[in-house]
């Protein structure tokens, strides 16, 4: 089922979404837009990431956007306990990935690269795609979500 986040995780509620994510999820995407300056906190944040990064590479779409005449550098790293650490210690709410401070909006990925999170951060917007067990776990944790029936399910992630 989809559902859509009905406020931003901040603080003790984003650190719970992280920690439960690491029970479905095994990689996470961030976006560098070249259409947008990249500030030193950004550089700073992609050099703590380095050592979790997969692959890279150019694409004009990703989970939550499609761009028109441009591409952007989409970048995926491993997700376990310390990448998740990571994402929490240079973010204090999901929506803080926005260029030019961050990198753009954290995907989590599950095992078969289908979507766990998706996040459009600049908008204000993030989905995630979950069973049961995992809906329950974040409700406890104080998330507010909402279910999302006639939204259609996301595609699994292509290999960068």
């Amino acid at each position: 089922m989809i559902y859509q986040l009905a406020t931003e995780p901040t603080g003790r509620q984003y650190a719970h979404l992280i920690d439960v994510a690491k029970t479905y999820c095994s990689r996470f995407l961030l976006v560098e837009r070249h259409d947008l300056s990249l500030g030193q906190r950004a550089k700073d944040v992609i050099a703590a990431l380095d050592r979790f990064l997969l692959a890279h590479a150019e694409a004009s779409e990703w989970p939550g956007t499609r761009l028109i005449g441009h591409a952007a550098l989409v970048r995926e790293y491993t997700f376990d306990d310390d990448s998740a650490e990571a994402l929490v210690a240079w973010a204090p709410r999901l929506y803080t990935w926005q260029q030019p401070d961050m990198l753009e909006d954290l995907c989590l990925l599950q095992s078969d690269r289908l979507p766990w999170l998706i996040t459009i951060a600049h908008e204000g917007d993030g989905y995630l795609v979950l069973g049961p067990n995992a809906a329950q776990l974040l409700q406890a944790g104080g998330l507010r979500i909402g279910e999302l029936p006639e939204m259609p399910m996301p595609k699994a992630v292509p290999m960068l």
